[in-house]
């Protein structure tokens, strides 16, 4: 990971996902806020709408460019092997 220096911007990818994840993930974002004010750091939140109530209204959980929309805002080898080979299942997994 890339040291950070007090005027970075960072890029953060949200996908808050069904249930309680859609009541979590803006608290989440509220503390992130916070400590970024603190450390005198820039935060730009993406959200993607990838969620099982899209799943159902589509037939997809996410667009056929999911990966690529969100690879920019990896700082991480993501997607992994595993799930780069569907071998992964549950929540992380990419169909």
């Amino acid at each position: 990971m890339k040291p950070m220096s007090s005027s970075q911007n960072i890029d953060i990818a949200l996908i808050p996902g069904d249930g309680i994840g859609t009541e979590v993930m803006p608290e989440g974002v509220r503390v992130l806020e916070a400590a970024a004010a603190k450390a005198g750091l820039q935060l730009n939140f993406k959200e993607f709408d990838w969620s099982c109530e899209t799943y159902l209204s589509t037939g997809r959980m996410m667009p056929e460019d999911g990966i690529d929309q969100i690879r920019p805002l990896a700082d991480c080898s993501w997607p992994t092997p595993a799930i780069r080979n569907n071998q992964g299942r549950g929540a992380g997994a990419v169909q």
